[in-house]
């Protein structure tokens, strides 16, 4: 990882989007939903505001997501979707 312009390591729970890029997405329930294929950012307020997933199973079906609905997992790597997101 790069260090910040400021020599400081990067704060925890900070990465580098491209590095987010085929991260695991799963349910509620642990099954696969896809991999993080683009993370879309708000220029406007500095954020990751949408998560374009790539589906699990389907070379060409993506679903779009708030950024609100991902929570990363640290345990088991990658990130659960939020119920609501995924019945979208």
């Amino acid at each position: 990882m790069v260090p910040l312009p400021s020599g400081e390591a990067v704060p925890p729970g900070v990465m580098a989007a491209d590095m987010l890029e085929g991260e695991r997405v799963r349910d509620a329930q642990g099954a696969e939903v896809g991999v993080i294929e683009d993370v879309m950012i708000d220029l406007a307020m500095g954020r990751a505001a949408y998560a374009v997933i790539a589906l699990a199973g389907s070379m060409d079906r993506q679903l779009t997501v708030p950024w609100s609905a991902l929570t990363h997992d640290p345990v088991r790597g990658g990130f659960e979707l939020a119920p609501e997101a995924a019945n979208s």
